[in-house]
Parts: structure tokens; C-alpha cells; sequence
């Protein structure tokens, strides 16, 4: 299963609005999930083309003056044929730009 985890560090504890783009690129999946503090989220990234989607907003706390946001995005599939596993599907997962706005 094809993913990506991109952190922010270093960052002030507090709430974050996270944003991710989805490139215009054809043959996107309709099923890349999202996750992270306290928050996930499903996406047709094939409904979204050349858009920043904003992703429920997380909430960092201070760890020794230090405050850190890790965002994983990962393709998930539905259906399952057999001892393969995961039928893989005509689709691609992409991995774009996240950006973080303090609240």
C-alpha cells in the first residue's frame, strides 16, 4: 500500500488548519485517507483535482518548547479477491504540497 508521512517540527504548540494539494493529473484514486492527530479523513483525490483541501483542523501541544505535526496519506483499497489481497486498481495515489496554518 503506497504512502507518504510528511512532519512539521520545530512548530508552536496550538491548532493548525492542514491544507493538502491535489495535483490536475488524470487517473487519481478515489480512496487516499489521511491521518494524523486526532483526525482522519477519506478523500477522492479524482474529485479534487487542482485544489487545496482543507483537512480537520489538529491540535499540537508543547513538548519541551517544541511542537510537532505528522500527517500520513495513504491509498486504501475496497476490494479484496482472494489470497492476492488487495486488487489493485487502474488508479495513483498522489503525493502533493501540505501546508499548516496556525489558527
Amino acid at each position: 500500500m503506497p504512502y507518504a508521512t510528511y512532519v512539521f517540527s520545530g512548530i508552536p504548540a496550538g491548532e493548525y488548519v492542514v491544507s493538502i494539494r491535489v495535483p490536475d493529473i488524470d487517473g487519481l484514486t478515489t480512496n487516499a485517507e489521511y491521518s494524523g492527530p486526532s483526525m482522519s479523513l477519506s478523500l477522492d483525490q479524482s474529485a479534487h483535482r487542482g485544489s487545496w483541501v482543507d483537512l480537520p483542523t489538529v491540535r499540537t501541544s508543547d513538548v519541551d518548547g517544541d511542537a510537532m505535526i505528522g500527517i500520513t496519506m495513504q491509498q486504501r483499497y475496497d476490494e479484496h479477491s482472494g489470497d492476492t489481497g488487495c486488487a489493485i486498481r487502474d488508479e495513483r495515489i498522489a503525493f502533493a504540497a501540505i501546508r499548516i496554518t496556525k489558527v
